[in-house]
């Protein structure tokens, strides 16, 4: 009996080993190139062992997402990232608002452990969505009655309203003004765009 459970567990070790203790290599923001994330930015966290298994709240954004939960502390104050998906190497989710000051650490944990990493913080780091993670991809558009917008079968023409999604424009409250907007600068190309925020909000 002794030597048969000698052998059951040499041969069950080697598939508990194989998930490592969560690591986190970095924060970013994303569609930035930077590490500089602000109060309503969608961050990306890369990394190992970041989550048992592959998920996507399909849509609607949630505090736990496959057992995985995020949070960003500055101090005593912790406060839920609402998670987009998370993969074994990647997690996705938007920083909440009220977040103050230059620095703060983004900490998530699961069933195998946690892990933290410092963020870099700054009152805005604009970034627009776009199709890949870095700044300078093509950008995800809508047209103004939310169709999908492209440059084969339904392409913007010009003069015509169009809906970007932006992240990380800081606190706005309850809604960007009209003197607000008239700061935000918009370009496609060297093409100048007038930003009219009808439908602008806080997220």
């Amino acid at each position: 009996m002794k030597r048969l459970l000698a052998g059951m567990l040499l041969v069950l070790a080697p598939c508990v080993a194989q998930w490592d203790a969560p690591l986190v290599s970095r924060v970013v923001a994303l569609g930035s190139d930077g590490r500089t994330v602000a109060p309503g930015s969608m961050i990306v966290i890369t990394g190992d062992s970041l989550a048992l298994t592959s998920a996507s709240s399909e849509g609607t954004l949630a505090e736990t997402l496959a057992g995985v939960k995020v949070e960003v502390a500055q101090g005593a104050v912790v406060r839920p990232v609402l998670l987009a998906s998370v993969t074994p190497k990647r997690i996705v989710g938007l920083l909440p608002m009220g977040l103050t000051g230059t620095t703060g650490e983004v900490r998530f944990t699961h069933s195998l452990g946690m892990g933290k990493n410092s963020l870099r913080l700054a009152a805005t780091a604009p970034a627009v969505s776009s199709y890949t993670e870095t700044n300078g991809g093509r950008a995800i558009v809508w047209h103004a009655d939310g169709s999908p917008a492209n440059e084969t079968d339904a392409p913007l023409v010009p003069g015509e309203e169009a809906i970007l999604r932006v992240y990380g424009l800081g606190e706005l409250k309850p809604s960007p003004s009209r003197d607000v907007l008239a700061k935000v600068e918009a370009r496609v190309g060297s093409v100048a765009v007038e930003v009219t925020g009808a439908e602008a909000s806080a997220t």
